[in-house]
């Protein structure tokens, strides 16, 4: 039946007569069109803008969770060398770096990392958006929270910081390390359990009466900073490395 009806209107369908002047009409309106490909990129800001709303509330939540503990903790008592508001603050890097191994970790989850390799955005454009946003929303909180405690309670800025990023860089390093392996659905229960044994490894130290958090140690705990933190990068590299870029993406409208 449908298709007498559409047999029934081409033919009524009248075709208009060749019009040399009308083709010429076409042409001249066709060269006034100016395509600029490169004006319907998307730009670095607006890349960055809509990737936002794929992270999810709980990453902001569990930021607030964590900053808001941390501060409590670290104004509840004096700042004395075998006081356990250092190990509050030590244990407070991992908890913190637990947000960001979640938006991380559900990249590689089962499915997933296939999909981000065939989206026009490049799977490497992703995880140095969210390492960036992770990473500097961390800083921030971090230099806050420990100018906060410097002024509140009377110590050295470094001392505070140096107690602070050094188990930060750690937990980083964890992270980024069992990412690089690939355990997928298993990620995340493995940085959770590097972030336990972080936070048991500090309690237990103080548990245990060691000063770690004296002078004698200043070298120690700057020594670990050192090579954690170049461990971190080495790790930024492999897993940006992994993530490539897509051979045929398509340039128009692309990020670049």
């Amino acid at each position: 039946m449908e298709k007498r009806k559409l047999k029934k209107y081409l033919v009524s369908v009248q075709v208009p007569e060749y019009s040399s002047q009308g083709l010429q009409e076409t042409i001249a309106r066709a060269k006034k069109i100016r395509f600029h490909p490169e004006k319907q990129r998307m730009t670095t800001l607006q890349f960055f803008r809509n990737q936002l709303y794929f992270i999810r509330k709980e990453f902001w939540g569990l930021k607030l969770l964590f900053t808001g503990l941390f501060l409590c903790l670290i104004l509840s008592e004096p700042a004395e060398p075998d006081s356990w508001i250092w190990t509050f603050s030590a244990i407070s890097g991992p908890m913190l770096c637990l947000a960001n191994a979640k938006i991380l970790c559900d990249i590689f989850q089962p499915g997933m990392l296939e999909l981000q390799m065939t989206v026009k955005h490049s799977l490497r454009k992703i995880l140095a958006f969210r390492l960036l946003l992770s990473g500097g929303l961390d800083f921030l909180t971090l230099a806050c929270c420990a100018a906060i405690f410097t002024l509140g309670q009377g110590v050295y800025l470094r001392q505070t910081l140096l107690y602070t990023l050094v188990p930060y860089n750690l937990m980083c390093l964890g992270c980024l390390a069992i990412l690089n392996r690939r355990t997928e659905e298993n990620s995340m229960l493995y940085c959770m359990t590097w972030g336990a044994f972080l936070t048991f490894a500090a309690w237990l130290l103080k548990a245990g009466g060691f000063p770690i958090y004296t002078m004698e140690y200043r070298e120690s705990w700057l020594l670990s900073g050192v090579l954690s933190a170049l461990g971190v990068m080495w790790e930024i590299k492999k897993l940006l490395k992994f993530g490539g870029g897509n051979t045929d993406e398509i340039r128009v409208g692309t990020f670049v």
